[in-house]
């Protein structure tokens, strides 16, 4: 249960996080952005795909141009970190989005983010991608463990507790 409230509390939190800078000003939102380039090294892909992908994507369409090609460096960042089976095809629509946009200079961060697309994966780089996301699990894993020795060990607590007010 103590557990189980720590990750319901911190997932709270990074969602309050991310709604609270998405809705700010131009340095909140940039903020935001170099929270998701910076997070994908923390969280596991899973992970982030699930709770931060939208978020990101959102970026591409923000009504700042400079933001929109910060996105675009960004994406480029990101793809760097991602492995076929991690992507799906919302790149692409990433980089289509950048494409049509009507900002000269956003257009040609999706030019380059479209070559970096096209050149394909690195396979070397993604088995090495691939050990550090088997770190990122094993660590998660291992946090989650202590969650639960600490839960357990509070739990152990509580009953010491009530077995002294029983017998005084």
């Amino acid at each position: 249960m103590h557990s189980e409230c720590l990750e319901e509390d911190r997932m709270e939190l990074l969602d309050q996080l991310i709604e609270e800078l998405s809705e700010g000003t131009f340095n909140q939102r940039r903020s935001l952005l170099e929270f998701y380039e910076c997070s994908l090294d923390v969280f596991t892909k899973k992970f982030w795909i699930q709770h931060c992908y939208k978020g990101f994507w959102k970026i591409a369409g923000d009504k700042i141009p400079t933001l929109r090609i910060r996105f675009a460096k960004s994406a480029k960042n990101i793809w760097g970190k991602m492995t076929k089976h991690d992507s799906d095809v919302w790149f692409m629509d990433c980089v289509e989005v950048l494409l049509d946009d009507l900002s000269e200079d956003v257009q040609e961060a999706g030019v380059h983010l479209n070559s970096l697309i096209i050149k394909g994966y690195d396979s070397s780089k993604e088995r090495q991608l691939e050990e550090e996301e088997k770190v990122k699990i094993n660590y998660e894993n291992v946090l989650r463990e202590r969650e639960k020795r600490e839960r357990d060990e509070i739990q152990r607590k509580k009953e010491e507790e009530r077995e002294k007010k029983k017998y005084m």
